[in-house]
């Protein structure tokens, strides 16, 4: 059976981004169409930085004139590889490009494409021949064209902005109602610029009338006289009727089985009407939005681990879309793309935002060690943790992984303590006498308590130094051969810093120090303007800073938001870990190279996994 092309282009609005061309072609010299055929093409070309749209349309022009001359020069290569060749050889030149060509050579079709999509639909099956996708390899299909085929072509912002479930139904009111369905959505969204499609359909050509003429009738007697009889000789015979029919002859059979094609026609003729009102209804409307916001949703989940940044700015704009999707649908309205989003959104955010849900594992309970036994200071001492019980004057020290800890010392060397530091091979402990310094379990006291220290708030090591903050100054006591040297203020003369409310101090080269709910940064005595940038939630107050010469990262322990946040030393957000049980911790360890961070609460010790 012959078969007739029908051929539709949807081409959406400019796009600041990118130009896009359909392009329909056949020579005019007969014997370079039977060879060459009819060449379909879509072509996108991204625009560069500073190009005008004048310039990318002439760059364009030349690539389309480039693809001419490649596929219809002289050459003795088949159809399909001459066209291979030719993509090819304009993707080599202009990577950027997306192209996808169809050749329509008597009943054959041949297709190539870069980076554009192919869908066919023939009868009930469905689907993508070559899927839309950022690559520059070059894919290659051929075929018998079969009637009611329907191929659709278009490049990865025409399968991003249209949906197939969109085609799908347009294409059941023909390809003239689906070009100007198709061409409505292109045009009608600020989002579907930059689009390009062909949609190549194949019908079968309706057989021409056959006139069949009966076979010749026996005429009836006519009754004469036989005087008659020469009369009757002169009279002409009659023959058979002529009839008009279609094919083979009709019977009974084939009249009944016209009436049901009839009434079945007409029923689907109805549907169709109905899907096509369907279609532009608002209920459509928000079909299309639901697959589009599925499409933009699933782009951002694969973002959160190549480019979260990226991800956490589209999030945002999804969970408005689906809210607005949400409101104007109303309760009444379902739809499978929608519940996907709504059900995972909460969780691709969180995760975007690096926000984990932070499972709590027990190391082990002091109350072991010794009966009543808690902990409110805790540090790191080459691969142990130190804690200090200031209720029971008691410095422990703990193995993790053994999940094991011994008793140090006690209040009969330590008396009543406040605070701890420590650095490899020391351990300082800040007690009522002042400051004591154990090592191979025996304490002495090497700094004497001093008046002008004011309200010690929290203390450090750093190069074998002890630093001291206060609610009015930092104090560094610099160690020598014997001990410590004499006191020195550490905050430059120049700089005039209000430390009233700080909370606690970290070292690895700079001074960190948090205060209410900020962080300062100080180098030399000088203070540095260091903001924390990308966290969703403000830090609370009251916060606890941890960080080392030895490790990348700082970790800021916010009991008011019951969560550890991590943060780069330049300022930037990186990730956070919750658990209600947080809002109890007193102290905290992170140990990068093991992967671990510890907590300190009450009677117990924790570790998270990083």
């Amino acid at each position: 059976m012959k078969t007739d092309i029908e051929v539709a282009k949807i081409v959406g609005r400019v796009d600041e981004s990118y130009w896009a061309q359909v392009h329909d072609f056949s020579p005019e010299d007969e014997q370079k169409f039977l060879i060459r055929g009819r060449l379909l093409a879509t072509i996108t070309l991204s625009k560069k930085e500073g190009e005008s749209e004048v310039e990318v349309v002439s760059h364009g022009r030349e690539i389309l004139s480039h693809l001419h001359e490649l596929y219809f020069g002289p050459t003795d290569k088949p159809a399909i590889d001459q066209l291979t060749f030719s993509v090819t050889t304009l993707v080599e030149e202009e990577p950027s490009l997306q192209i996808s060509c169809a050749v329509i050579l008597g009943d054959n079709l041949y297709m190539v494409s870069v980076g554009g999509g192919i869908w066919i639909r023939e009868g009930s099956r469905e689907g993508f021949l070559i899927s839309p996708q950022e690559s520059s390899e070059v894919e290659k299909l051929c075929g018998k064209l079969r009637p009611q085929m329907q191929v659709v072509l278009g490049n990865r912002q025409f399968w991003h902005h249209i949906p197939t479930g969109v085609i799908r139904a347009s294409l059941e009111s023909g390809v003239e109602q689906a070009m100007e369905t198709l061409g409505a959505v292109a045009h009608g969204s600020q989002k579907a610029q930059g689009v390009a499609g062909i949609i190549i359909a194949v019908r079968a050509e309706v057989e021409k009338p056959k006139f069949i003429v009966a076979p010749e009738e026996t005429p009836e007697e006519i009754p004469t006289v036989s005087k008659f009889d020469w009369l009757a000789q002169k009279l002409p015979k009659r023959t058979g009727p002529v009839y008009v029919q279609y094919g083979v002859h009709k019977t009974s059979k084939t009249m009944i089985a016209g009436i049901v094609f009839l009434v079945a026609f007409v029923i689907l003729a109805i549907v169709g009407r109905a899907r096509y009102q369907y279609l532009v209804s608002g209920r459509a409307k928000l079909d299309q939005r639901s697959e589009e916001l599925a499409f933009k949703f699933n782009e951002a989940k694969a973002l959160v681990v190549l480019n979260p940044a990226r991800s956490r700015q589209l999030l945002p704009e999804i969970k408005s879309e689906l809210e607005d999707i949400q409101l104007k649908g109303g309760a009444k309205y379902k739809n499978s793309n929608l519940d996907l989003v709504a059900r995972e959104l909460t969780q691709i955010i969180d995760k975007s935002m690096g926000i984990n849900k932070a499972d709590l594992a027990e190391v082990l309970d002091l109350g072991l060690i010794r009966d009543g036994m808690t902990g409110e200071k805790m540090v790191w001492q080459e691969g142990k943790l130190l804690v200090l019980d200031t209720a029971l004057s008691r410095l422990v020290s703990v193995d993790p992984v053994k999940k094991s800890g011994k008793v140090i010392a006690g209040k009969d060397q330590l008396d009543s303590v406040k605070l701890l530091a420590s650095y490899p091979g020391k351990t300082e402990v800040l007690s009522s006498t002042g400051i004591i310094e154990c090592q191979n379990d025996k304490c002495q006291n090497k700094i004497k308590l001093d008046s002008d220290w004011d309200t010690v708030v929290d203390m450090g090591m750093f190069a074998g130094n002890i630093y001291l903050l206060t609610n009015a100054n930092i104090w560094r006591y610099q160690t020598t051969e014997t001990g410590f040297g004499t006191k020195q203020s550490w905050i430059a003369k120049t700089e005039v810093v209000d430390l009233n409310d700080s909370t606690s101090l970290a070292i690895d080269g700079s001074l960190w120090v948090t205060k209410t709910s900020a962080i300062m940064k100080f180098t030399r005595g000088v203070k540095e303007n260091f903001v924390v940038s990308d966290l969703a939630v403000p830090l609370g107050e009251n916060l606890t800073i941890y960080t080392n010469e030895d490790i990348e990262k700082m970790y800021v322990l916010d009991k008011n938001n019951k969560r550890i946040v991590v943060i780069n030393k330049t300022g930037e957000y990186v990730a956070q870990y919750a658990n209600d049980l947080i809002s109890e911790v007193s102290s905290l360890v992170a140990d990068e190279k093991n992967g671990k961070i510890y907590l300190l609460s009450v009677s117990k010790i924790w570790q998270i996994q990083l």
